[in-house]
């Protein structure tokens, strides 16, 4: 269920969801699950916030090496 709310821009269209992945019960909630989706999408968007400093700092290393 966390990879497809991944997959789907944590949608809250959950009819959509295979009928394999929907809980039985129909007024369950999917609190724990979107929760664990919105912390691995900003885990992913740390990390690349993280290499594109990386790569900048690199980049401009290398440019002062080169002068």
């Amino acid at each position: 269920r966390v990879a497809w709310l991944v997959n789907n821009n944590l949608s809250e269209d959950y009819e959509a969801m295979p009928i394999s992945m929907k809980k039985k019960w129909p007024k369950a909630a999917y609190k724990r699950e979107r929760f664990l989706a919105k912390e691995f999408v900003k885990h992913l968007m740390s990390k690349e916030l993280t290499e594109s400093k990386i790569r900048h700092l690199v980049r401009e290393t290398i440019k002062d090496l080169m002068e």
